[in-house]
Parts: structure tokens; sequence; C-alpha cells
């Protein structure tokens, strides 16, 4: 749908800038309408960076709970002050893994958004190094969900290609996700970084299926797909 799209915004001669934002615009309504159909009432926000993400839930609407994991101590610290005003939105300083540990995490100076558990791709890029606290989620789930009434979960994953080893550690509680959102890559930015088929294969096997994909990011000079965020939900009959 989204690429037939654009390919009719190309014949109206929108920018490109105008595109990405009718893109943009086009993936948020869709998540809202997954978040109501399932009538989540609970948002798990992994690889939460600064709280770009939850502060897109509220302007959508959303109302919930929202609970965001980032292990950037700078990051963490921006996002912490931002959800003093929010009593529905709850932050935690570690990352979620395949296992409980300690491991280096890449900060990708001028632009955070960027850092990961994997290595970069990408020339020239400087890169901090800090040791983060990793958890599986499965270990954690019903601490962080203490005293919200009969949760209905979505799971949000932005851990710049380490999304699966998030699934990994959800083995023993990923039934109880309703649906999910995650970044998968066409053409990997990070070393190790699975392909979207091996993603999309992972979701599907566990019961989830596709409502729908966005473009994240292209390659403009070959006219190529690299990262996409695909839209997941169970089927309705067995919520």
């Amino acid at each position: 749908m989204l690429g037939n799209l654009g390919k009719y915004l190309v014949r109206l001669k929108f920018s490109p800038r105008t595109q990405e934002l009718l893109y943009r615009y086009l993936a948020w309504r869709e998540l809202r309408e997954a978040l109501d159909q399932l009538q989540i009432n609970c948002v798990l926000d992994v690889g939460a960076n600064r709280g770009q993400f939850a502060v897109g839930l509220r302007k959508i609407g959303f109302r919930g709970w929202i609970i965001s994991f980032e292990p950037s101590p700078d990051d963490f610290a921006v996002m912490k002050a931002a959800l003093q005003a929010d009593p529905f939105w709850r932050g935690h300083q570690i990352a979620l893994g395949a296992e409980d540990t300690t491991c280096d995490f890449n900060i990708t100076l001028g632009d955070t958004r960027m850092s990961s558990m994997l290595h970069l791709r990408r020339e020239g890029a400087q890169v901090k190094v800090v040791p983060v606290q990793v958890k599986r989620l499965d270990q954690v789930l019903d601490s962080v969900l203490e005293g919200i009434e009969q949760p209905r979960v979505f799971l949000k994953m932005d851990t710049q290609g380490f999304d699966l080893k998030v699934i990994q550690g959800a083995s023993g509680c990923v039934e109880r996700m309703l649906g999910l959102l995650s970044e998968i890559s066409a053409e990997p930015s990070y070393d190790n970084m699975p392909g979207y088929m091996e993603s999309l294969k992972t979701y599907e096997d566990l019961g989830f299926r596709l409502k729908g994909v966005s473009e994240i990011a292209w390659n403009r000079r070959r006219g190529t797909l690299v990262e996409m965020d695909c839209l997941m939900i169970r089927p309705l009959a067995s919520t």
C-alpha cells in the first residue's frame, strides 16, 4: 500500500520531505488503529533513546501506560526529565536482551539514535563505549507492570539491530504481547544484524501477523529500501 502511495506522490511531484512527512503520518495512524483494535493499555518502549516514541504516542492520543527502557546514561537522563510530568510514563535505565549480564554499549556521538549493542557500519562514526546492564524481559516484566490493572501489552522495539535478542529474552512472556513494532533491515547498518526475512519469520513463528510496514530509510542513489518498521498483531480471535 505504501509503495503505491509513494509512486502516486512522485507523480504529484511532492518533495522528498513532504513524502517523508506523509509516510510518518500514515505510520502513526496505523499504529493508533492497532492500539485501539487490540485495546492496548500498556506499551513497552524498548530502546527509548530520549523518549521520542513515548512523546509521539501521547500526540496520537494514547493515554495508557508507557514503560521505557534506555541503557545510555545521558539519553536516559534526558528522558527521565521529560517523564516527570507524566504519571503514566515510567523509565528504566537498562537494556533488554537474551540474558542477564553486563555488556558494552556503543553510543554514537552526534546522533545517539544510532547507538547499539552492535557495531555500526558507518565510516568515520565516533563512538563512546560504556558498560550497561542487560536484563531478560521475562525476568522483569511482572515487576515493571506492577500496579497496572489487567495489562494489555504492546511491545515496541528500536534497538538498532538487537530486536531479536530482546525477543529471545522474552521467551517466557512473549505470549502476553498482543502486538509489536520492530525495526527491520533490508540493508544491515550494523555487524551481525539480522535481515528482514529472518526477523519477520521469527515474529510469525511466535504467532504474530503483519499489519503494516512503513519505511524508515531509503538508499536514494540506488532507489532501494534500507530500513523499515513492521507492525504486527496477534489475530483478533486469539485476543
